[in-house]
């Protein structure tokens, strides 16, 4: 079989700025915030 990795891009909103865009985050998702942006940026992925 072949196999499909499939990603998908959100528009997620960053209250202090502090990251920068292809950063890997935790969102949540939220009540719209504009047009496009219904997620939130919760914490960074650094582990």
């Amino acid at each position: 079989k072949k196999t499909v990795r499939m990603t998908k891009k959100y528009k997620a909103h960053d209250e202090n700025n502090a990251h920068k865009v292809g950063d890997q985050v935790f969102i949540q998702e939220s009540k719209p915030i504009s047009k496009d942006k219904r997620w939130v940026v919760v914490s960074s992925d650094q582990a």
